[in-house]
């Protein structure tokens, strides 16, 4: 079971203001789990920094895929790579 989300941005385009953030996309085997969490740079300063959720509750079984989808704001470019993620997974 997925349980946790941390993503370090290094934010290459000194993102700040609005929009100011993403939709991180949790995928299972190719397709949405109808799971998200927002990346916000709103208080980065400029800055790296790492958005979080922790209360993630997707189940995986052996042999799925885990994949993650950074989306950026509607008509905006948010340049906040490069960027690293570190998934949690606990069994159930």
């Amino acid at each position: 079971t997925l349980t946790r989300v941390f993503i370090h941005c290094g934010n290459i385009g000194s993102e700040t203001n609005d929009p100011g953030s993403g939709t991180v996309t949790v995928y299972k085997n190719g397709s949405s789990a109808s799971a998200t969490m927002t990346v916000s740079s709103a208080s980065s300063g400029g800055n790296p920094f790492i958005s979080s959720k922790t209360d993630f509750d997707v189940d995986y079984n052996s042999g799925d895929t885990f994949n993650l989808r950074f989306t950026d704001p509607s008509g905006y470019t948010f340049q906040v790579g490069p960027t690293r993620a570190v998934a949690y997974f606990v069994k159930r």
